[in-house]
């Protein structure tokens, strides 16, 4: 049960490491080209600082997407390490409004899970780009909970894909 922590990527996260390079880079070649063009000061300083400016924005913009890939994937892995698991039952699936690839939404798994007071919890999955509705349906499925706080869970669907995908393999 104890595996390493994976860095599992998703759209913002790529599109934050791009943009962070790209800042970076435009704050660089500022930096760099500072003293070359001291001739004509006037005109390139507005380049300049336009240049330092979107690199600066971009190096932000670019590390609030990161930044937040990265601390989601850390939660996931302090909620597998700490977090209590408990079984719940996946009882439908649906497609996540909210995000679009490709003019398609994704996949989501709704889970259902009462515990030992008699009280329900609804959990919902990650995004799952392909439909695993008729292999996954009625299984029980992994769910960390933090110190049986229902509201802060991690649905670790990888583990029972990654044995879906060994057996269809094998």
């Amino acid at each position: 049960m104890n595996k390493e922590f994976r860095f599992n990527w998703d759209v913002h996260g790529i599109y934050g490491l791009i943009i962070m390079v790209a800042g970076l880079g435009c704050t660089l070649a500022m930096l760099i080209n500072h003293s070359t063009f001291s001739n004509n000061r006037v005109r390139y300083a507005i380049w300049l600082l336009l240049l330092l400016l979107f690199g600066i924005g971009f190096l932000i913009l670019g590390g609030i997407l990161f930044g937040r890939t990265v601390f989601r994937n850390l939660r996931h892995s302090r909620l597998k390490k700490n977090g209590r698991a408990i079984m719940a039952d996946i009882t439908d699936f649906g497609r996540d409004a909210s995000v679009s690839v490709f003019g398609r939404n994704p996949f989501v798994a709704m889970l259902h899970y009462i515990d030992e007071f008699g009280e329900d919890h609804e959990f919902v999955s990650g995004v799952l780009y392909r439909d695993r509705s008729a292999e996954l349906t009625g299984k029980q499925i992994p769910v960390y909970i933090m110190n049986d706080n229902y509201s802060k869970y991690y649905v670790d669907l990888n583990s029972v894909l990654i044995e879906s995908d060994s057996n269809q393999a094998g």
